[in-house]
């Protein structure tokens, strides 16, 4: 009976611990974003912990091996849990939030993840020793086999669990609290059971159960000034919010903590999301657009504004995250969605699998320095892009970046990118192109041909924006391409890159 105790506790212990490494990613993500270097550290941190784990939980074991001691160990790393949601809340952004991409995550996945993980790596040698105490020292390999084996299914369950279920229905730090909470639940129940001091263990009860209230109180708290709305999606946090600073008098849709689309409380105008103007530059085109294809829906600024300006175009759009169309209609104004047709996909698989051709492709995924889809920032994506642009089609593209030249490296690598496909692209800055400080740009780009429709907006003047938007035009001349990296499926760090703009943004 007590061999089974054992192999149920490990496995359980296992999947704890896998929760947690990826209820990790998305703890550490609207802070750091979703990056090679926030993965790493939270690898290389919880991988360090379990060896000195495993490490020390061997000498432990050998010095007392106690049942006690087993499930006494179980409930520290149940606190531990518990503290670690109490710290993301109260210092992450206060003690971490100056140290940039590369150093951010790592120093934070020590504070964080370390303990916790420690604690739970003292489990299997400990249960290895104590399957030994019960007469089967003849059996230590079979032990360590069986040890093993449960642990590592228990991991098993417990990363499919969170990535598929748990995350997308339950909220991270939640699934922090609720692992914590059947960590202290099993490590009472152990010591209870294996008659543990009783005077000690009503304290502990008592204990866990104010650290619980603590958590859950914590875990209530919003992220974002002045927010509405906030959910876990299946690929970042989410997160609605009136007149942020910065923001007075906008509603703000967050992804993680960046700005994606912001609309006027007045009227619900999408021209608040500054860069969808340029969307205007489509109706210099020769032909009225018949197809739209928007890449990035965010909070669907850019389909609005582009319904309202070719009320016949068919407009499709692409959008991995699944919750955000709904999200729009009840926020952010898409109340006629009729010619709007929504594909909850990657925007790169879409391309892939589809064979039609667009008059304009809008390209908005480019979001936020700290989760740039890299796969959709490479010379073979915008090759792909091109297959779909009708012969007398347009591109637009939303990038941010800096014509610093001291931390310009990833707004350089995606002009020399970018024009490698489109030759005849044009940039413009949505506030001044003589500042060096980060904002947004909209790239221009035709498929064939001259791209000259700036000139032809300014003599034509059909719009206010139409006539001053070559004012915003950034002179090629002086960005310097010489040591810019073409951006490759095989080469693409776009992580290293961004870094320096991280720093300052």
């Amino acid at each position: 009976m007590l061999n089974k105790i054992i192999n149920l506790t490990v496995f359980f212990t296992g999947g704890a611990v896998l929760v947690l490494e990826v209820s990790a990613t998305r703890t550490l993500s609207p802070h750091f974003g979703n990056t090679i270097f926030t993965v790493s550290s939270i690898l290389s941190v919880v991988l360090g912990a379990l060896a000195i784990g495993y490490l020390c939980g061997g000498k432990l074991a050998d010095r007392s091996p106690h049942l006690s001691l087993f499930f006494g160990i179980i409930w520290l790393g149940g606190l531990t849990v518990l503290l670690m949601n109490i710290t993301t809340k109260l210092f992450l952004d206060t003690w971490f939030s100056g140290l940039g991409n590369m150093l951010g995550p790592l120093l934070a996945s020590l504070l964080l993840f370390f303990v916790p993980s420690l604690f739970l790596g003292m489990l299997s040698p400990f249960a290895i020793r104590l399957k030994s105490e019960q007469g089967q020292t003849q059996k230590i390999g079979s032990n360590s086999g069986e040890v093993f084996f449960f642990s590592t299914a228990g991991s098993i369950v417990g990363s499919l669990m969170t990535g598929f279920l748990f995350i997308p229905n339950v909220g991270v730090s939640r699934i922090i609290l609720l692992t914590g909470l059947s960590l202290l639940i099993v490590g009472s129940a152990g010591l209870f059971f294996f008659k543990f001091n009783k005077r000690y263990l009503i304290s502990i009860i008592v204990l866990s159960f104010i650290l619980s209230g603590a958590t859950l109180i914590f875990s209530e708290r919003p992220l974002i000034a002045g927010e509405i709305y906030h959910a876990e999606g299946t690929y970042e946090r989410i997160a609605v919010a009136d007149n942020t600073p910065n923001f007075e008098g906008r509603r703000t849709l967050f992804l993680d903590k960046s700005a994606s689309s912001v609309i006027f409380l007045s009227d619900g105008s999408p021209l608040a999301t500054l860069y969808a103007k340029y969307l205007e530059l489509g109706t210099l085109l020769e032909e009225e657009p018949e197809n739209i294809l928007v890449l990035g829906g965010g909070g669907y600024a850019i389909p609005r504004y582009a319904k309202q300006l070719f009320p016949r175009a068919e407009i499709d759009v692409v959008e991995i995250e699944p919750r955000l169309f709904e999200l729009s209609k009840k926020y952010f104004y898409l109340n006629d969605t009729s010619k709007i047709t929504n594909y909850v996909q990657d925007g790169r698989m879409f391309l892939a699998n589809s064979q039609k051709k667009y008059d304009i492709i809008f390209i908005d995924v480019y979001s936020s320095f700290i989760s740039i889809p890299s796969h959709m920032t490479t010379i073979e994506f915008f090759a792909l892009v091109k297959e779909h642009l009708s012969d007398k089609g347009m591109l637009l593209a939303n990038v941010i970046g800096s014509l610093d030249h001291s931390n310009n490296r990833f707004f350089t690598a995606k002009i020399k990118t970018f024009s490698s496909i489109f030759p005849n692209t044009r940039i413009f800055a949505i506030s001044d192109p003589q500042s060096l400080e980060p904002q947004n740009f909209v790239f221009v780009a035709t498929k064939k041909g001259e791209n000259n429709y700036i000139e032809i907006a300014a003599k034509q003047s059909k719009s206010l924006f139409l006539s001053v938007v070559s004012s915003y035009e950034v002179e090629r001349a002086k960005i310097n391409l010489d040591k810019a990296i073409l951006l490759t499926d095989d080469f693409s760090p776009i992580e290293y890159l961004v870094a320096p703009l991280v720093a300052l943004y």
